[in-house]
């Protein structure tokens, strides 16, 4: 090999070493981030099934009035 193409080697080798340098403590972030997505997206999911459940209340609200008004005496 000559003596470019070491040199080439050794850049690419620095190069990886300082990525990872670099990297490693990210890694624990990047852990906090993803449990973070997960919570965001069970409390999502959540808010959801509470909105569905509200609209099927707001709906039976509805009827209710609807049929008291119905059975109500006109004035």
């Amino acid at each position: 090999m000559t003596l470019a193409s070491w040199i080439a080697v050794a850049v690419v080798v620095v190069g990886v070493v300082a990525l990872g340098a670099v990297a490693a403590p990210l890694l624990p972030k990047l852990g906090r981030l993803k449990r973070a997505a997960d919570v965001a997206k069970d409390k999502a999911a959540e808010a959801q099934a509470l909105q569905s459940e509200l609209e099927t209340l707001q709906s039976r609200v509805l009827e209710v009035q609807a049929k008291v008004e119905a059975i109500r005496p006109a004035r």
